[in-house]
């Protein structure tokens, strides 16, 4: 029993010297080596880049201002002169009715007379101007019917193959008061078809239409104004800008509304008079986040440094600082690491280093 009791206490007198000797060797031959308290992380490289975002939403085009037009006299519709694919002018023939033609005439004030010798008004000063303006014309604008506006009147009806009859036919002309303006014809309107006066033929649409998003809550809550907008008609794109963000219906949904991009006057420009109704549904981009290169990372790997301000954290555990330019699909552009450089991601990213002997 002793002897065993011997061999047993020499086993183990051997292994502690080993396991001293071991120990020993090790710290003298290796370097010290480093490690990481808590749970691991990753290492990640930073990287030359690119980042944007979109979101694909349609745009409503809708025409806010327009005049009826309306059948001037009973008969039979003969021509439908100004389309709905094209826009037309001051002077130009909108509809005929038994071969007789009404033209487009700029103002204000509705056609609701004839005009003839010594009428005066306000809608005899808008007949004198657009003589003036269609014709070569050069009245004194008095609104006055004198003799210079009949002769203007005869040489004007002449000019379109009518019978000079002195008097400007309230029949004759629709008034419109911008230009250029399209039509949107009533769906039973055609050509053919008996008309009476005061029947509705369609909408005459004029101004500049309105661009609006219905922006579901998700996309609603990270639009922001002044956001770049590209809308896709056909083979054209034109070009816009967030200019309000209604408020959150009751759907969580929210109104944005567009608006020429900066330096422009209208967001379709002559593109609007290609538009064929009065509503029409547009593809279009909002870019939430430009086109932007740069070094790309994680954005999980940014952090806050010691003043708050963003920062990264290197392999070796130093925190670099860092200024975001843009973020998208949980990456970032950052400036303030080089592309290649490596560093830290993770929930432990900050784990102090330990040097142990």
């Amino acid at each position: 029993m002793q002897a065993k009791l011997r061999l047993l206490f020499a086993a183990i007198a051997v292994l502690t010297v080993g396991i001293v000797t071991g120990w020993a060797i090790r710290e003298l031959t290796f370097p010290k080596t480093e490690v990481f308290q808590g749970s691991d992380f990753a290492l990640v490289t930073a990287k030359e880049g690119e980042l944007s975002r979109d979101i694909r939403l349609d745009a409503t085009l809708t025409w806010d201002k327009s005049v009826p037009v309306i059948a001037t006299r009973s008969g039979i519709l003969t021509q439908l002169s100004a389309g709905a694919s094209s826009s037309f002018e001051n002077g130009s023939e909108v509809f005929s009715i038994d071969l007789a033609p009404t033209f487009a005439l700029h103002g204000d004030i509705p056609i609701y007379r004839d005009l003839a010798w010594q009428d005066e008004g306000p809608d005899v000063k808008q007949f004198q101007q657009f003589l003036t303006d269609t014709s070569d014309a050069t009245l004194e604008i008095t609104g006055y019917f004198d003799e210079a506006t009949r002769q203007a009147t005869r040489s004007w009806q002449t000019k379109h193959g009518l019978e000079q009859t002195d008097v400007a036919a309230a029949s004759s002309f629709i008034a419109i008061p911008q230009f250029p303006a399209r039509m949107s014809w009533a769906e039973d309107t055609r050509v053919g078809i008996r008309v009476e006066p005061g029947q509705l033929l369609g909408e005459a649409y004029y101004g500049e239409p309105s661009f609006t998003i219905e922006a579901p809550a998700a996309q609603a809550s990270i639009i922001t104004s002044n956001m770049r907008v590209t809308l896709q008609f056909g083979e054209d794109s034109w070009e816009a800008t967030v200019s309000e963000i209604g408020a959150p219906k009751d759907d969580g949904s929210s109104t944005v509304t567009l608006a020429p991009a900066p330096g422009q006057e209208s967001i379709c420009g002559d593109g609007c008079a290609a538009l064929s109704s009065a509503t029409a549904r547009i593809p279009s981009l909002i870019h939430v986040v430009e086109r932007v290169a740069g070094i790309v990372i994680p954005t999980a790997a940014i952090t806050n440094g010691d003043d708050g301000s963003a920062a990264v954290i290197a392999q070796d555990g130093t925190k670099l600082p860092v200024t975001v330019i843009a973020t998208a699909g949980g990456q970032s552009i950052v400036e303030g690491v080089n592309s290649g450089q490596a560093i830290r991601v993770g929930a432990n990213a900050e784990a102090r280093i330990e040097d142990t002997q």
